[in-house]
């Protein structure tokens, strides 16, 4: 029986290839994959709004401005509310930095 299956597996293919060949001419040939500049999403002095994550904690305001960028970081201020056990809304802000790399080995 597993000889049958290992046969069938292999051998039928080849003796089907016109069927085969035909079957490849419908396939969509998809254009190449591009690597988004991420820079151009962040470098926006729009507000950036977080509308959905995965985070822990309950934030349900979270919104980030660009404060500086060059070539190799930014520096943006994350505004955000979220509420805790302790109290029933709060507020944070922090100016925080990012580094633009070329590769994760970069990092």
């Amino acid at each position: 029986m597993a000889m049958k299956l290992i046969f069938i597996t292999l051998f039928l293919p080849c003796a089907l290839p016109s069927h085969l060949h035909r079957s490849h001419r419908n396939t969509v040939t998809l254009p190449p994959f591009v690597i988004p500049d991420i820079t151009m999403f962040i470098g926006t002095p729009q507000p950036i709004w977080t509308y959905n994550s995965t985070e822990t904690i309950n934030v349900y305001c979270k919104v980030d401005v660009m404060v500086n960028m060059s070539r190799n970081g930014i520096f943006f201020n994350r505004y955000y509310q979220y509420s805790d056990k302790e109290h029933a809304s709060v507020k944070r802000t922090q100016l925080l930095s990012g580094a633009f790399v070329d590769s994760v080995d970069d990092m």
